[in-house]
C-alpha cells in the first residue's frame, strides 16, 4: 500500500495567501497615496491685479528715462495674468472698470468715477475696496519704478516695484521688485518693442519669486 503524502495542496495555500495580502498591502498604499494627494492638494487663490502705476512726478528733461505708454502697467499685468493663469495656485483677474460688479456699483452710486480710476498703489483704502467688491482673496499693486530705453545701444530696462496684499483687510504680505532687460536681439526674434520685452522679462522674474517656495527652517 503506497503511504505517500504530498503538501502541493498546502503549498498552493500558502501562495495564494501571499498573493491575498500582497494586494491588499497594495491596496492599503495606494489609498494612502491618494490621501496625501487630497491633503497637498493646492487651493487656488483668486488675486486682482491693478494696473501699475507710472511713477509720481513728471519726469525730468535731462533724465534717462523715457515717456511710459499710457497702457504699459496694464499690459505689464496682463502679462502677469496670462502667465499666473497657467499656474495652480492662483486665479488671476485683470481689474479694468467695465468689470460687470464694478458697472453696478457705479450705477448704484456704490462707487465713484474717481474710486475706480488710477493710480490704486498711493490710495490702500481705494484697492482694498475694489478687492472685497470683487471678492478676490488677494490683489496685487504696483508701479514702474524704472522704464529706460537706450535707442543707441538698443537696449531696455524696466524695474516694477510690486506689493501683494490680503483682499480681506489690507495687509501688505509680500512686496517685490524685479528688473527685466532687452536688447536688440530679442526685438528681431520676437518682433515685439524693447519696452515691451525688457517688461516680460520683469515678469517672468516676478511670477518666480511669486511661486517660490519659502525655505524650510533647520
Amino acid at each position: 500500500m503506497n503511504m505517500t503524502h504530498t503538501n502541493q495542496p498546502t503549498g498552493r495555500k500558502y501562495i495564494r495567501v501571499v498573493i491575498l495580502l500582497a494586494l491588499v498591502c497594495s491596496l492599503i498604499a495606494a489609498a494612502c497615496a491618494s490621501d496625501a494627494a487630497r491633503r497637498q492638494r493646492i487651493v487656488p487663490k483668486y488675486i486682482l491685479l491693478f494696473p501699475l502705476d507710472a511713477p509720481s512726478g513728471e519726469i525730468v528733461e535731462n533724465s534717462n528715462d523715457t515717456p511710459i505708454p499710457e497702457s504699459f502697467g496694464t499690459e505689464i499685468m496682463g502679462e502677469l495674468r496670462n502667465t499666473l493663469s497657467r499656474t495652480q495656485g492662483f486665479r488671476p483677474l485683470l481689474f479694468s472698470d467695465r468689470l460687470a460688479p464694478i458697472t453696478r456699483a457705479r450705477q448704484d452710486n456704490t462707487l465713484k468715477l474717481e474710486e475706480v480710476q488710477p493710480p490704486y498703489s498711493e490710495d490702500d483704502g481705494k484697492a482694498l475696496a475694489i478687492a472685497r467688491l470683487l471678492l478676490t482673496d488677494l490683489y496685487m499693486v504696483g508701479t514702474i519704478e524704472d522704464h529706460k530705453v537706450d535707442p543707441v545701444a538698443n537696449e531696455a530696462v524696466v524695474t516694477l516695484s510690486v506689493r501683494l496684499l490680503d483682499g480681506r483687510n489690507g495687509r501688505q504680505l509680500k512686496s517685490f521688485v524685479v528688473t527685466g532687460r532687452a536688447n536688440q536681439s530679442n526685438v528681431e526674434y520676437l518682433n515685439l518693442d524693447l519696452d515691451v520685452l525688457a517688461g516680460l522679462d520683469a515678469v517672468g522674474a516676478l511670477r518666480d519669486q511669486m511661486l517660490e517656495k519659502p525655505t524650510a527652517e533647520k
